[in-house]
């Protein structure tokens, strides 16, 4: 039935299309025919077509001829009918994420380990080089040994010679040895070979056996000497109300507490009064000597010859 109303309206286009083309001077009466026939059948069609399917797009209005030309151009063709859009098939679903191989295990890692080397020859220690004995110097001339000295007493570092004292010097480690006993003079000074005077007075025997070596080098005199300064015995005198009064050598540097002491401390008579004498004077009253540990500055130091008494008490 469809077929047929198609055929029956082509066949209609078509001879109104025939007709409109061989006539002289169609008129406007068979265009709006024509445009009546094609807006029936597009409304045919939208109303057979499914409701998914899009209506079909209405062919545009053509424009109004004002006015027919001498020679009017022929018609335009009819659209062909548009077939209805088949319905579109839904989308495939997505596939799924394929699921992750599981991680084959590595294969162990075999280490393969170098051969050994051979272990190494021990190694033969070098031959030891033949000795060179150093040729033998020359003998230098060896001075006789010095002959053998009586040692004396020495002084401590802690007596400070003065003017008046007997010194005696020893030079050794030199080709004649010598032994200069000299006294220091009132300008302090004493004499020795080869430096002429050296001052003395005011240093320790120590110091000036220092002295004297520094001199002797640096003047080029001796390149190797050894100096030792020795001072005589020397004594004190200790008298009064001690329980051993007598003469005492003064072996190092000696206070009066220490001679005190030396000679057996003070008697039950003793008053504790002392005077200390010097060159035959009085050179020191010391009130009370039983506190010198508080009084300090009394406690003098001893030089040869000094006397020291103690005074009995009459109570």
């Amino acid at each position: 039935m469809m077929r047929m109303f198609r055929t029956v309206l082509a066949m209609g286009c078509l001879g109104a299309l025939v007709a409109g083309c061989a006539a002289p001077a169609p008129s406007q009466k068979i265009y709006n025919r024509y445009e009546a026939l094609l807006a029936s059948r597009n409304q045919m069609l939208a109303k057979q077509q499914p409701a998914t399917t899009a209506p079909a797009p209405v062919a545009e209005k053509p424009a109004e001829i004002a006015a027919p030309p001498a020679k009017p151009a022929p018609a335009p063709a009819p659209p062909k009918p548009v077939a209805p859009e088949a319905p579109r098939k839904p989308a495939a679903p997505a596939p799924a994420p394929a699921k992750p191989a599981p991680a084959q295990p590595a294969p162990p890692v075999q280490v393969v380990l170098p051969p050994a080397e051979p272990a190494a020859s021990p190694v033969q220690p070098a031959p030891p080089a033949p000795e060179t004995r150093p040729s033998p110097a020359p003998e230098t001339p060896v001075a006789p040994p010095p002959a053998p000295v009586t040692e004396e007493p020495r002084t401590e570092a802690g007596y400070v010679l003065k003017v008046g004292d007997g010194v005696q010097v020893y030079l050794r480690g030199i080709p004649t040895p010598e032994v200069i006993e000299d006294v220091i003079d009132e300008y302090g000074m004493i004499t020795l070979p080869f430096i002429n005077d050296i001052r003395a007075a005011g240093l320790p025997a120590s110091e000036l056996e220092r002295s004297i070596r520094q001199i002797y080098l640096d003047q080029d005199i001796y390149r190797n000497v050894t100096v030792n300064v020795v001072v005589p015995t020397r004594f004190y005198f200790i008298l009064g109300e001690v329980r051993g009064p007598g003469r005492f050598q003064i072996v190092s540097a000696t206070r009066v507490s220490q001679a005190i002491a030396a000679a057996g401390g003070y008697t039950e008579f003793a008053s504790g009064k002392v005077q200390v004498k010097r060159n035959g004077r009085i050179f020191k009253v010391i009130r009370n000597a039983r506190r010198l540990e508080r009084q300090p500055e009394d406690d003098i130091l001893l030089e040869p010859d000094d006397v020291v008494e103690v005074l009995r008490s009459w109570i």
